[in-house]
């Protein structure tokens, strides 16, 4: 038998829904996949995925973008995972990602 993780089962247990049209999968930075990211908009459904070290060319591209210029509409402060943590955050539309699929929908 084959090893099981989150990426594994990702397109496994979509797959036990019939209907993802018009659906948003969120998931955290394991599943900043290619393969994923391929597999949802096929499915009809939309996606919203964190980016942390990988992939590396998307991660240089978000780098390289004017952050301090994107206003902050959102900033939480909290304790988690048994640490302070401040997550914020900025909505940027930004053409050519390299990611495919990822694109801003009004």
């Amino acid at each position: 038998m084959g090893e099981t993780n989150e990426i594994t089962c990702f397109k496994p247990l979509l797959e036990t829904m019939a209907d993802l049209a018009g659906v948003v999968v969120t998931s955290d930075a394991m599943h900043a996949q290619r393969e994923d990211a391929d597999y949802l908009p096929g499915r009809d459904a939309h996606y919203i995925v964190i980016v942390k070290g990988n992939p590396k060319k998307l991660r240089k591209q978000l780098r390289s973008l004017p952050w301090a210029e994107i206003p902050l509409p959102g900033r939480v402060r909290g304790i988690g995972h048994g640490r302070s943590e401040i997550r914020r955050t900025k909505v940027v539309t930004v053409n050519s990602l390299l990611f495919p699929g990822a694109h801003r929908t009004s």
